[in-house]
């Protein structure tokens, strides 16, 4: 599986989630449309404030836009990201070129106010969704973005997607007024440009100045809507009136600045000035238009070293140098690759059975542990019939072979989720999948957790790609029947309902945010022991196990802080001794996991024979700094 066919799978256009800041609402993308117009203004003053490379488009400029499709340089979609119902940052896929270019390219911002969260790469992703969908009617795509020299993080996630370093280009402008527009040297005749009359000639002066092959640069630009050819200008030799240079000139409505898209003279006829003639007489042409500024680029170069010392000496600044990333993408293969989201529920036996036994030997190794769903097929199994209600599972095949999963589920009660996995061979496939899950958990549940050995560096990845922060370190005990025992010193018994006041206390002092209440683990019948001292319930312990599976956990484990140390310590083993004394009498069960802090703060595991296992992480996107398991 190749790593375009490991990607080319569609991905959601509209993904709601919450993002990385703590305690932060859900982030939701989808269509930016005429009626967010004015959000989109104030969305641009925002950033323009602090990034004045973003202009801040007046609304009735973008009312404007969008009466004409919003297609100033050919079909073009766009998206907005709201947090918590404000619109915070928008992304634009445009086809560059008209109706049959297969160059598209891929724009947008975040409000700076809450960036380096994460917006800015999932707006990009849903612009690679876009640009996946269009290879659908266009066929091969190459796909551009252009990063300025101060934007390393977006820089830094190009090159995770594969994009690569194709050009760098520097940015000059300057104001325009009837008495600040300098004056050339006389020599050469300077025309609007007529396409009728120069476009063959002027193409061949391109091909001249760039080489051959380079025909789709000129051509492009003839062919958006933006081109003002009155604007442009030709510069025609005086004795033969041959065309020995060209200047195009592309304005969008409603904007205040004409921008020098292209500029080109004949070899043969460089040092004649032709380049400053050229732009002199664009510049009368602009402020003739009602235009108050002049923009253009210029590719760094061998040849550009001239250009920028020639707009240099007409009052044009440097105001910007940037990279061009370009990245070619196939269609895709829909025969080949597919995606599912299914409820578990809706699964039968035998493919739950499937599900579990791919699950198994990915889970083994410590590199691709997932928490929760164990490491043989039978345990896997268990623990998918134990999901919450309205789990679901993505599935990603290529060939008809799985090469990719992922588990939502959440609790009804509260607005935690948890996330099983991603199992993938790649970081674009494990957030291919989750963009098909994400639209399936529910809105409400937006404090999402993973929990997988912390050498996993798949799940932890896609932690930190998605705004999961780190939320405690944890050891996985494990102790197997046969050894010896300590007999308790404190009086260990099974639940009984007259202590439930003491037992509530303690369960909600100790997990104040669990989703299992005290109320719900005695309603569900959960295996509880209650730890007495000095007569009173000082402390409890839960455990969990599933039918047919030969692990039980231990799943709550707590003692009252004010007990001494000693008196704490001694309370969890008699627990821990009575609870696996019982649990172990059912011949099913051949070991019971612990999940702790560390194993240096839990004497009372080892006293029992708990063994470290596994290292593990939690990772969510609102840090608790607890978990439902706790040994305290």
């Amino acid at each position: 599986m190749t790593f375009l066919e490991e990607e080319a799978i569609t991905v959601s256009s509209s993904m709601s989630g919450p993002v990385s800041a703590p305690g932060a609402p859900a982030l939701e993308i989808r269509e930016l449309t005429q009626a967010d117009v004015e959000e989109w203004a104030d969305l641009l003053r925002r950033v323009n404030a602090t990034d004045p490379r973003v202009v801040a488009w007046a609304p009735e400029v973008l009312h404007t836009r969008f009466s004409n499709d919003f297609g100033v340089d050919g079909p073009s979609s766009l998206a907005g990201a709201w947090l918590d119902g404000a619109l915070i940052g928008y992304a634009r896929v445009r086809q560059d070129g008209g109706a049959e270019s297969r160059l598209l390219r891929l724009a947008g911002t975040v409000d700076p106010a809450v960036r380096r969260q994460g917006i800015g790469t999932r707006l990009l992703r849903w612009s690679m969704g876009t640009v996946y969908k269009w290879t659908r009617v266009l066929g091969p795509i190459d796909v551009i973005v252009d990063a300025a020299a101060a934007e390393e993080d977006l820089r830094a996630i190009l090159e995770q997607l594969s994009f690569r370093e194709a050009s760098t280009f520097a940015e000059m402008s300057r104001t325009v007024s009837a008495d600040t527009i300098p004056t050339a040297t006389r020599g050469l005749v300077v025309v609007p440009f007529r396409a009728e009359e120069h476009e063959a000639a002027a193409l061949d002066v391109h091909r001249s100045a760039r080489g051959e092959g380079a025909d789709s640069e000129f051509l492009t630009v003839l062919a958006k809507q933006t081109f003002r050819p009155e604007l442009s200008r030709v510069a025609l030799d005086p004795d033969s009136g041959a065309v020995i240079g060209y200047l195009l000139v592309v304005h969008a409505p409603g904007d205040t600045q004409g921008w020098v898209d292209a500029i080109g003279v004949r070899r043969s006829e460089r040092g004649r000035d032709v380049t400053a003639q050229l732009i002199v007489s664009a510049l009368v042409g602009l402020c003739e238009d009602g235009l108050t500024s002049a923009g253009m680029g210029f590719m760094i170069d061998a040849t550009a070293e001239q250009d920028l010392a020639v707009c240099a000496s007409l009052g044009f600044e440097m105001t910007l140098s940037w990279t061009r990333f370009v990245r070619s993408v196939e269609p895709q293969v829909e025969s080949a690759v597919s995606i599912s989201v299914t409820p578990v529920a809706e699964l039968s036996g035998a493919e739950l059975d499937d599900v579990a036994a791919w699950v198994a030997p990915r889970n083994g190794p410590r590199q691709t542990y997932v928490g929760y769903l164990g490491t043989y097929a039978p345990q896997v199994r268990a623990e998918l019939d134990a999901l919450s209600p309205g789990a679901v599972v993505a599935q990603l095949h290529y060939g008809g072979h799985r090469m990719a999963m992922m588990i939502g589920e959440w609790d009804p009660e509260s607005s935690r989720a948890w996330l099983h996995g991603p199992w993938a061979a790649a970081d674009e496939v494990a957030d291919a999948v989750f963009a098909a899950l994400e639209p399936y958990l529910p809105a409400a549940k937006n404090e999402w957790e993973v929990f997988c050995d912390r050498s996993n560096r798949m799940v932890t990845g896609f932690a930190e790609r998605h705004g999961l922060l780190p939320d405690g370190a944890f050891d996985i005990l494990q102790v197997a029947r046969g050894g010896q025992l300590p007999t308790p010193v404190n009086t260990v018994t099974r639940y009984d309902e007259a202590h439930f006041a003491a037992f509530e206390k303690l369960h909600y002092n100790a997990h104040p945010d669990t989703h299992l209440t005290a109320e719900r683990i005695v309603t569900e019948g959960v295996p509880l022991w209650l730890g007495f001292y000095d007569g009173e319930v000082r402390g409890y312990i839960t455990i969990r196990r599933s039918a047919g599976e030969s692990i039980a956990r231990i799943e709550h484990m707590s003692t009252a802080p004010s007990l001494a140390e000693g008196a704490r310590t001694q309370l969890k083993t008699d627990l821990l001794a009575s609870a696996l004394s019982q649990i172990f009498d059912e011949p099913e069960i051949n070991q019971v996991e612990i999940t702790t802090r560390t194993v240096t703060s839990d004497p009372a595991a080892a006293a029992v024979g708990f063994q470290l296992i596994r290292q593990m992480g939690l990772y969510r996107t609102v840090p608790r700094l607890t978990t439902h398991v706790s040994s305290d």
